[in-house]
């Protein structure tokens, strides 16, 4: 799609309520050369971006960060079987390189770990001691999402409640502003 199209499209909804525009995906660090192209137009325009990444390419989010007011970044557990397990050292790596480009720009970040019934507590607890050992200016928002299941994925086990507060509290032993919050797109139907 031509970027004037999509500038026209953001342009005519935007209204007097709109937060930022969202960039989400798929994955939208895959076409890193178009969304800086669109998110310059948008803050041309005085509206404020916000991005929803896996965070798989340090590299590209470095180039498109600059453009964003707002980042959220997942962080993938082994569990969730993103990438091969010889891989996850290496997607993990740029997780968090993409998080501490964050914070050293000042953009408001969010943190996501979309968390199954059987997720490891270990695991988890690395990712908040990981955290925990950054200094970002400002605050930063983390956020737990117990999986919501959908049709055709009965093999993705949903937590109990008794899990999800287990990892909440873990997690607020090292970090402030921690969220517990369902993956509403699912439950709305937009996957």
């Amino acid at each position: 799609m031509p970027l004037e199209v999509v500038v026209d499209h953001i342009d005519r909804l935007t209204s007097p309520d709109l937060h930022s525009v969202s960039f989400t995906g798929g994955e939208p660090l895959l076409t890193d050369t178009f969304l800086i192209s669109i998110a310059k137009k948008c803050h041309e325009s005085g509206l404020k971006n916000y991005l929803e990444t896996g965070g798989t390419s340090s590299k590209k989010f470095e180039r498109v960060i600059r453009f964003f007011d707002y980042a959220a970044i997942d962080i993938k557990l082994p569990n969730h079987n993103a990438v091969p397990k010889d891989g996850f050292s290496k997607l993990y790596e740029n997780e968090i390189d993409c998080i501490k480009t964050s914070f050293g720009l000042n953009v408001e970040t969010i943190i996501k770990v979309v968390l199954l019934k059987g997720t490891k507590i270990d695991e988890f607890e690395k990712i908040c001691k990981d955290l925990s050992g950054l200094t970002p200016d400002k605050p930063f928002y983390f956020v737990i999402q117990p999986v919501t299941q959908t049709g055709g994925l009965e093999t993705v086990k949903k937590p109990s409640i008794k899990e999800i507060f287990r990892f909440s509290e873990l997690a607020g032993r090292y970090i402030d502003n921690v969220f517990v919050i369902p993956q509403i797109h699912k439950q709305i139907g937009v996957l």
